[in-house]
């Protein structure tokens, strides 16, 4: 095969094993890549959080989210004046 099937084209040609292979290659590279990796972080420092609520937080803005882990580590320390 020196072309590969689009998704699609597998869906419309029921073409199940295709369909498998690329959903295990996509696992594969997702559990191994660095986007997984931070979601492990996330999951660890605010453990409050629901796991589709740090997607949700990831996919928004990774600025925010690292703001938020600095406030939960940092939320017993309050600053008064």
């Amino acid at each position: 095969m020196s072309e590969e099937k689009s998704v699609s084209d597998m869906i419309l040609e029921k073409d199940t094993k295709g369909l498998s292979e690329h959903m295990k290659k996509g696992i594969k590279n997702y559990l191994q890549s660095d986007q997984y990796a931070t979601f492990l972080k996330a999951m660890g420092k605010l453990h409050n959080y629901s796991p589709k609520n740090i997607q949700l937080l990831l996919s928004q803005n990774k600025m925010l989210l690292s703001l938020i882990m600095i406030r939960s580590n940092n939320s017993t320390q309050i600053l008064t004046n």
